[in-house]
């Protein structure tokens, strides 16, 4: 469960980080590089989910990480979604704005930088900043503690990839062995073919074996 909570944390992360009018709020409140943070980490997380989805069966501590990173993962995308609704916000409220001659004559005397420092945008500034620190420090821990469990990248795959280096190997030796039969039937036929004296007895097991 958590694995397909965090996966949909990390699309939604992803599809925020690429949004234009998402980034630049973001750059505006100064907090871009921590949700470049939150993707390195989610990315380094996600890779072990496979293994620790495998280990929750045996072990209570990767249990209680995943329960963890479920939380957390909720959290996330809270957070994301009332980003993406302040972003809404400022967008309709700059197009009403801008819809008034007025006012629009206004604003274009003023530095467009120094409109961004209203009074509710500042409020909003510090309520986010505060959550955004908070889950930052909680995906940081989650990654020590990712690795002081020994969680593995792709275990699946690893042992995926292993299983098919031995199929590929008993392949290669199944292949090597028929060449080398046909080899040995191919000198047995020489020696049956050819005119040097020939015992009865070894004849029948030559036969045998070319049967074979």
């Amino acid at each position: 469960m958590a694995e397909i909570v965090i996966t949909a944390a990390v699309t939604v992360l992803f599809e925020k980080l690429a949004s234009v009018d998402f980034m630049n709020m973001a750059r505006s409140e100064g907090i871009s590089n921590q949700l470049t943070k939150w993707k390195k980490h989610l990315i380094l997380i996600q890779a072990v989910l496979d293994d620790a989805a495998q280990q929750q069966i045996t072990r209570k501590p990767v249990e209680l990480w995943l329960h963890q990173l479920h939380d957390l993962a909720y959290d996330i995308e809270d957070v994301l979604d009332d980003m993406a609704t302040e972003v809404m916000t400022r967008k309709l409220n700059h197009q009403e704005t801008h819809a008034n001659t007025s006012t629009s004559q206004v604003f274009k005397i003023i530095p467009a930088c120094c409109t961004n420092f209203t009074p509710r945008k500042i409020k909003y500034g510090r309520k986010i900043s505060s959550k955004l620190d908070e889950i930052t420090t909680r995906l940081h821990d989650l990654v020590e503690q990712k690795d002081n469990l020994g969680l593995r990248i792709n275990g699946n795959v690893e042992t995926q990839n292993r299983s098919s280096r031995l199929e590929q190997t008993s392949l290669l030796d199944d292949a090597c062995s028929i060449v080398g039969r046909e080899v040995d039937k191919k000198e047995l036929l020489e020696f049956l073919l050819g005119d040097e004296p020939r015992n009865a007895g070894v004849f029948s097991i030559i036969k045998m074996f070319i049967k074979a």
